[in-house]
């Protein structure tokens, strides 16, 4: 079962996706905040909270020039990572634990997020991540 209040970060540079992804998730109770690329998401993940998670958008900054440098920090690199991407490849990029192929539905994002269940760490400050 999710963990409610686990704090995810999604790094999506569509604002429309990025907000929709935000709300649904709030709305499922998760507490969420976002970032529009690659270089603002790393320095929000050195500025709070970890996050329990992060939902990347493959093509922002090219996802794996961030993965390569969220990997290389020892305070970040185990923060799960599940990939996005509208691409037509068939391989799950190096780097991510899950990957979703654009466009997917809210059903099949808590199934991706169920996998890492057990895994995800409560929010240390439940209620009080910013968007």
């Amino acid at each position: 079962m999710l963990q409610r209040h686990t704090l995810i970060l999604v790094v999506e540079d569509d604002e429309d996706l990025r907000e929709s992804l935000r709300q649904n998730l709030e709305d499922e109770g998760f507490d969420v905040f976002t970032a529009t690329q690659g270089e603002e998401a790393l320095g929000l993940l050195t500025s709070r909270d970890r996050p329990g998670l992060i939902l990347l958008d493959m093509m922002v900054m090219d996802g794996k020039e961030f993965l390569s440098r969220l990997r290389k920090d020892p305070d970040l690199r185990r923060i799960p990572v599940v990939g996005t991407s509208a691409s037509a490849t068939t391989t799950r990029p190096a780097g991510v634990r899950g990957f979703l192929r654009k466009p997917f539905g809210l059903a099949r994002l808590l199934e991706v997020l169920e996998e890492y269940a057990d895994r995800l760490p409560a929010c240390a400050h439940p209620g009080t991540a910013s968007r």
